[in-house]
């Protein structure tokens, strides 16, 4: 019988670890009965069996802190006309971290997670709101939270009443005023259901400024359970995101397999989980659960955050002591 090796580097069965045999010729050890120790070499080894995009390459650093994965996105400036950029440049999302224990499929999985993130950052930049005089980005993601936070009463939406036979007028007037890049919003159909929803179907219209944004389908269906500009406006730029997080499953790869695409089968998966989740259980793995449980122990130890005397270590043990009696392991000071 043929085994399926499936350890790579950085990863080591725990002592006794059960085997898996999925059918004839497939056997493996499933993930949670390995011990990790990956360092930048194998960090860079997962990440070249991942596939997405030309567009959004995958670093893999390291610095006095550890390891880290940091994504590029490769385009033009959503702030400068594309008459104004001869070419397209490159910019860099934030540092996603990467500990030595993390198992191999969180650290794919923190790579899909980047890009997704990558992605909708320049999703909210092109959602661009006309103030007659000039256009800002209201969803983009660098806005001064603190100074908002200090005139909050003002950034409080105050709805305003609404005719019923004129919501159709005021929907393309909210919309006039809105373009998503590059791209203006006509209002198709507006349907309201006993229920309170309302449904909102809108189109969109134009050339896309950034062919990498433009949506699948040019039609967009919104469900609101409120009638508003505000609401409309925030159901829309979520129904955008949700439109580029689909791009993402579909096209993202890791060793050709689309692990987050819809067109997994979600039952598979769960029989997967059930099967490999319950091996330590049988009789035979009796000496083998001591050294799962404290292979579990000792890496949740590593995760075990410190407290000081500040005033928020003060307020972190305040909120733990109200829980009374908790499980786990509590904070260290």
């Amino acid at each position: 019988m043929t085994v399926y090796q499936n350890i790579i580097k950085g990863e080591t069965p725990i002592s006794g670890a059960p085997q898996l045999k999925l059918n004839e010729e497939f056997t493996c050890v499933p993930q949670h009965y390995l011990q990790f120790e990956h360092t930048i070499e194998t960090v860079e080894s997962i990440i070249l069996d991942i596939e997405y995009s030309e567009n959004y390459p995958v670093f893999v650093c390291e610095d006095v802190a550890g390891i880290y994965i940091q994504v590029g996105i490769i385009g033009y400036d959503n702030y400068i006309s594309l008459q104004a950029q001869p070419s397209s440049k490159i910019v860099y999302g934030r540092k996603w971290r990467v500990e030595p224990l993390l198992p191999t499929s969180e650290i794919i999985q923190t790579v899909y997670l980047a890009i997704l993130k990558a992605r909708e950052h320049e999703v909210r930049e092109l959602l661009r709101l006309s103030h007659g005089h000039a256009t800002s980005t209201p969803f983009n993601t660098h806005h001064d939270l603190p100074v908002m936070a200090a005139l909050r009463h003002q950034f409080y939406y105050k709805e305003e009443n609404s005719h019923q036979e004129s919501i159709n007028d005021n929907i393309q007037t909210w919309l006039d005023i809105i373009s998503y890049n590059g791209m203006a919003l006509k209002l198709n159909l507006v349907t309201s259901i006993n229920s309170g929803v309302h449904i909102v179907e809108l189109e969109l219209s134009g050339t896309a400024e950034n062919s990498a944004f433009e949506p699948k389908h040019r039609s967009i269906a919104l469900v609101l359970k409120e009638l508003n500009q505000n609401a409309l406006y925030h159901r829309l730029m979520s129904q955008l995101i949700e439109d580029s997080n689909h791009e993402v499953a579909n096209r993202f790869k890791y060793r050709d397999f689309h692990r987050f695409s819809q067109s997994i089968n979600v039952v598979e998966v769960g029989l997967l989980s059930v099967a490999s989740r319950s091996l330590h259980k049988k009789v035979q793995y009796k000496n083998f659960r001591n050294h799962y449980k404290q292979q579990n122990y000792d890496t949740d130890t590593t995760r075990v955050p410190k407290l000081t005397n500040s005033l928020l270590g003060v307020k972190l043990i305040t909120q733990l002591v109200s829980f009374n009696t908790l499980q786990g392991q509590l904070p260290v000071s």
